[in-house]
């Protein structure tokens, strides 16, 4: 019954065709073995994405070591972003992209670099409930900002029609509950990794329409080498016509050298960040 079955399919679906394959010459555009050269080749699939995304997971594993690159940038246009982004959420906790350029940015920080980051915002939320304590106008706000840790910041304010929103995750960010951006952002680069601060500073301030108020970049040297600590503000100036005031950024605090930091330093040496406690005074 079976062969029945498919032979009399054999007959409906390959009519003027032989079940014993011999198809004449001009039925064989029925069966193409490969899509028409005119059809655009589809980007790959996450599943085929395979081989690229084990690429980025050896670097995640190198990078988890002490001495490591803990920032790693790779070219990814946003039709490759938006069809690997399910894998990439899932292989990384923590990564940036910004559509404009194309660039995928891995954050993979070492134990150091995370610890000092935990330390830096546990000092900043104390200063916070020290102005809290003292109560009034100032301190009635300070005490409804919180920690945001590193939540996903979206920058929405570009500077042109096609300006594509940028994904940030900072080391450390403070925000108010009715504010969409926070005040301040914490961003720490350790050892080699490659981070600018500087550029991180700028994006955060000028694609956040100025809402940032502040970034704290912290460069932390190992091996003796002498740590350094920047703040930027927005900065406005009047434009040439004397009818806006157009935004930048400056650095208030411009890479101030504090005593080393050394990773074989005891933890209570790593926790003295005083000179941070001045930044929000």
């Amino acid at each position: 019954m079976a062969d029945k079955e498919a032979i009399d399919n054999c007959h409906e679906t390959q009519s003027n065709k032989s079940c014993s394959g011999n198809t004449p010459p001009d039925r064989l555009i029925d069966l193409p073995l490969t899509p028409p050269a005119t059809i655009e080749p589809h980007l790959p699939s996450i599943d085929a994405s395979g081989p690229f995304l084990r690429l980025l997971e050896s670097r995640s594993d190198r990078a988890k070591t002490v001495d490591s690159e803990g920032w790693v940038e790779v070219s990814l246009d946003q039709k490759q972003y938006v069809s690997l982004r399910g894998s990439i959420e899932r292989s990384f906790k923590r990564f940036d992209y910004d559509p404009n350029h194309g660039l995928l940015i891995l954050r993979i920080p070492s134990p150091v670099h995370d610890f000092f980051a935990n330390i830096l915002a546990d000092d900043v939320q104390d200063r916070l409930n020290d102005i809290a304590k003292e109560g009034g106008e100032a301190g009635a706000f300070a005490s409804r900002i919180k920690s945001g840790g590193s939540s996903t910041i979206l920058l929405l304010e570009g500077d042109s029609e096609f300006f594509k929103n940028i994904r940030r995750e900072p080391d450390a960010q403070f925000r108010h509950p009715r504010a969409y951006y926070p005040g301040v952002v914490v961003e720490v680069s350790y050892s080699q990794e490659g981070k600018s601060l500087r550029k991180l500073a700028q994006d955060y301030i000028l694609y956040s329409n100025g809402d940032i108020k502040a970034v704290i970049g912290v460069n932390i040297n190992y091996k003796g080498k002498q740590c350094t600590v920047s703040v930027w503000r927005p900065e406005y100036t009047r434009s040439e016509d004397g009818n806006i005031d157009e935004l930048g950024f400056t650095a208030v605090l411009s890479q101030e050298v504090r005593r080393n930091i050394s990773i074989e330093q005891d933890e209570a040496d790593q926790a003295d960040i005083s000179l941070l406690r001045r930044i929000l005074m």
